[in-house]
């Protein structure tokens, strides 16, 4: 009786072996294809959620093209200048930014509520000039975010309004990153009149 056991028990074995075996003979692996993980730290947090709005974080979040523009003063705004905030109109483009160029403008200057708060922040006193602006476009909406370095003051504006002005709190990431894109027009100041 044993050795009919064991025959047995050997025989289910390698039935259950040849069974696997053909299983995975046939399978294929099949590769799933990698999809770009949504990184958690270039969210907007619940302070910037809260003061732009659906709309705005659909612009600045979602846009797939990011152009940089240098920004002047002029007393009278003509209808083919761009104005970018009240008497200040885009000069010249200085570049279109690249994916990691717009990451890192997206978590210097958007996703912290910190750049969203007045009343935490110490306020030069010198005067409001935005130098730089940006243009986000999504679809067929534009938003532009403009920069003042010389009083740490950053808006939003679309259409023909500015809907707010705060100042960001950490302004040695953000004047580096702007000056990077300042210092292109002044070298193409410099090589054109020579």
């Amino acid at each position: 009786m044993k050795p009919i056991r064991f025959i047995a028990t050997t025989a289910m074995a390698m039935v259950v072996a040849i069974c696997t075996m053909a299983a995975c003979a046939k399978g294929e692996i099949k590769k799933q294809p990698l999809s770009k993980p949504v990184p958690d730290w270039i969210q907007p947090d619940t302070i910037a959620t809260a003061k732009l709005g659906n709309t705005l974080i659909d612009i600045l979040f979602n846009s797939g093209r990011v152009r940089v523009y240098s920004v002047v003063p002029k007393e009278t705004v003509n209808s083919d200048d761009i104005e970018v905030d009240d008497n200040f109109v885009c000069d010249s483009l200085l570049a279109t930014l690249n994916h990691d160029q717009i990451v890192a403008l997206r978590y210097t200057l958007l996703t912290s509520g910190s750049n969203y708060e007045l009343q935490q922040q110490l306020v030069p006193l010198t005067p409001y000039c935005p130098e730089i602006a940006f243009e986000f476009k999504h679809k067929k909406t534009v938003a532009w975010v403009f920069v003042s370095l010389s009083d740490r003051k950053w808006g939003i504006r679309m259409g023909d309004k500015t809907l707010f002005r705060f100042n960001y709190l950490d302004g040695i990431m953000l004047t580096r990153f702007c000056n990077y894109f300042l210092s292109k027009k002044n070298t193409n100041k410099d090589t054109t009149t020579k």
